[in-house]
């Protein structure tokens, strides 16, 4: 089960692409709603192919703390009534 942006309410996929040529580098992070999904994209999806001859690879990702002091990202509030909005929209 993919996670849901809080924000947009749209699926958290960000397919990296090159900045000058807007063109997709092959690479993207998918976030999903629990660990348990981890482990089936793990199990399933690696080296299945998305179409013949084009095979994927899938990774648990690595955070790192990049730079010398520690910089939390920014915490948007969402109301009671966005979260159980949202919430619907992932079980669904």
């Amino acid at each position: 089960m993919l996670r849901l942006d809080t924000q947009t309410g749209k699926l958290k996929i960000n397919i990296y692409k090159d900045k000058e040529t807007n063109v997709p580098k092959g690479d993207a992070s998918i976030s999903y709603a629990n660990i348990e999904s981890v482990d089936m994209a793990l199990e399933w999806l690696n080296e299945s192919h998305i179409r013949p001859g084009f095979p994927i690879k899938v990774e648990k990702a690595n955070f790192e703390q990049k730079g010398a002091e520690y910089k939390p990202r920014d915490v948007s509030k969402v109301d009671k009534i966005e979260k159980s909005r949202i919430k619907a929209l992932q079980e669904r």
